[in-house]
C-alpha cells in the first residue's frame, strides 16, 4: 500500500464493509442499523454519513482514523497490528523476545 491517504468515498466504503465483515450492502446496513436502501442512497450520492464512522467505531473495536484515512491500526486494542502489515510473516509468527516496531511514515 502506498503512503497516500485514501479518503475517497469508495475507499472508506470498502473499509466500512471490511470492518464489519459485510459481503453486501445489506450486510453493512444491518451492522449500521439502517435499511439497505439507505446504504444504496449513500452510494448514489457518494457521501458517507459521519454517524456511520461513529457507529462502527463504537460497535466494533475499529479505529475511526483507520476507517476515515486508511492508515494505522484497523482494530483498537493492545494486541493488534497495522492492517497494512498483517500479511508480513514476522507479524504472523512473532519471534520470542523481539518487539514489533511500528514503521515510520514520511509526510511530504
Amino acid at each position: 500500500m502506498n503512503d497516500e491517504l485514501s479518503t475517497g468515498f469508495n475507499d472508506i466504503f470498502k473499509r466500512l464493509k471490511n470492518a464489519v465483515g459485510a459481503a453486501s450492502d445489506g450486510d453493512l446496513g444491518k451492522a449500521l442499523g439502517v435499511k439497505q436502501q439507505t446504504v444504496s442512497a449513500a452510494k448514489t450520492v457518494k457521501k458517507i454519513p459521519p454517524v456511520w464512522i461513529t457507529r462502527i467505531s463504537q460497535k466494533y473495536p475499529v479505529s475511526a482514523d483507520w476507517l476515515m484515512f486508511g492508515f494505522g491500526r484497523m482494530r483498537r486494542g493492545p494486541d493488534v497490528v497495522d492492517a497494512r502489515d498483517i500479511n508480513k510473516p514476522a507479524l504472523r509468527e512473532p519471534v520470542p523476545g523481539k518487539a514489533w516496531e511500528r514503521p515510520t511514515r514520511a509526510w511530504s
